[in-house]
């Protein structure tokens, strides 16, 4: 029976090197009140799904003169080149995975052109990507998968409410091994899951080939 991965990609695969605080300075640099900035960013965040056409249309609200759509696009677009980082092992271990022929599939929430284009960056190996606009709702793609492969598959994420949400919706362990990555950078370090998740703190703890799956067999 064929097996995949599922994997998150934010704090997971990938971070942005020198956090929002370069977005910020995108925002003021086009005349955005300095007060104002973070609940622009926590806004388009919640309302939009982080994005350039998002942060241009929270934005605009909070000031009189129009703002250049275009100059904001390019300078995020900027930004994603020079911040997307990947972890230092992540890429080697995607590599070993699909030198194996195990699909690996990104599961990540926001919007799609920004979500997309940080997976792009990044340029790790995977079969796709899902960008999902709600939080705690990536059982419907882990359900789509195992009907197409079949089960076990592995799902690794560093929230700890994104993989409770999957025992949440009726995913056992013999359907799906849950991966808690800790990453000491990630907003979610803290966070304390419900239900039991195997911790990693990094990829290469699933590493090699040969112990991908010990804990579903």
């Amino acid at each position: 029976m064929k097996k995949f991965i599922a994997i998150d990609f934010d704090h997971t695969i990938a971070y942005h090197r020198g956090g929002r605080e370069v977005l910020f300075r995108i925002l003021r640099k086009n005349g955005i009140p300095l007060r104002k900035i973070g609940e622009i960013y926590e806004r388009t965040k919640k309302e939009h799904g982080l994005s350039a056409e998002g942060l241009f249309r929270v934005a605009q609200e909070y000031v009189t003169e129009p703002l250049n759509k275009e100059a904001i696009a390019r300078d995020v677009v900027l930004w994603l080149h020079s911040s997307v980082t990947c972890y230092p092992e992540a890429a080697k271990a995607m590599a070993m995975w699909k030198a194996a022929n195990i699909p690996i599939y990104i599961v990540t929430v926001g919007t799609p052109e920004f979500q997309k284009k940080k997976v792009e960056i990044a340029n790790v190996p995977h079969d796709d990507i899902f960008v999902l606009d709600t939080v705690n709702n990536k059982s419907g793609v882990l359900k789509q998968l195992l009907a197409r492969y079949g089960a076990p598959c592995i799902f690794i994420d560093d929230k700890a409410t994104e993989l409770d949400a999957i025992r949440e919706s009726g995913l056992n362990r013999e359907d799906v091994a849950t991966f808690r990555i800790r990453r000491k950078n990630s907003p979610y370090y803290t966070q304390v899951p419900v239900f039991p998740h195997i911790e990693i703190a990094t990829l290469d703890d699933i590493s090699p080939i040969s112990d991908l799956f010990p804990y579903v067999q």
